[in-house]
């Protein structure tokens, strides 16, 4: 059996009415969150987006989130990421932190789900980066082709993505409806930015 943890929207570095001592509650939260990972024997941790608050993390920022990483990876979980929003700045070659941590980190234990797809005992496990309005065709088709090769899979299937819905978030002027994605071949939906906790059916499964 694979245990599975996931943890999203971290947005370590933030700093809430500018008070250091609330930067330092993320950072404490986030370590906690580790350990308890740990003492309940995950397999796989997935990463739902926004691990960082801003495009450009401050070296502390990244200092604890690859500190809580290396413990996770000295008990030979896998950890599973994705590309949010507070990462990108649009500019030719720019290089989100979460792309630079591939380099940086050195270890074949994290991923970086872009398009692609990751298998573990059984479990297949597909993930997208954000997409801004204007690019929301292009999900909807990358959402297809992941759902037609969880359709050939056997196994127990998830799809993770950082995008915000207009049913659930559109204060944000999101254009984007749950029900123009087909996701009818995966049995779990994990998706980061939505920022409170919602249980929901699609199209009644």
């Amino acid at each position: 059996m694979v245990k599975i943890g996931v943890m999203t929207d971290l947005h370590l570095g933030v700093r809430p009415y500018g008070l250091e001592e609330r930067e330092e509650d993320f950072y404490d939260q986030y370590m906690i969150a580790i350990n308890t990972l740990i003492e309940n024997n995950i397999n796989i941790l997935i990463l739902g987006g926004d691990i960082f608050d801003q495009p450009r993390p401050s070296p502390k920022a990244l200092r604890v989130f690859s500190e809580g990483l290396q413990l996770l990876f000295d008990h030979n979980i896998e950890v599973l990421n994705i590309v949010g929003n507070h990462a990108m700045i649009q500019a030719p070659g720019f290089v989100t932190a979460d792309e630079f941590l591939l380099t940086a980190l050195n270890s074949d234990k994290y991923h970086l789900l872009d398009k692609d797809y990751f298998y573990n005992s059984g479990v297949f496990i597909a993930g997208l980066p954000y997409y801004f309005n204007y690019q929301l065709d292009d999900l909807i088709n990358e959402v297809n082709n992941l759902n037609h090769i969880a359709g050939k899979s056997n196994n127990q299937s998830i799809l993770v993505l950082h995008q915000s819905f207009k049913e659930f978030c559109g204060f944000t002027g999101e254009r984007l409806s749950i029900n123009d994605i087909n996701v009818d071949n995966f049995d779990l939906i994990i998706c980061g930015q939505i920022h409170k906790k919602k249980i929901i059916e699609v199209n009644n499964n």
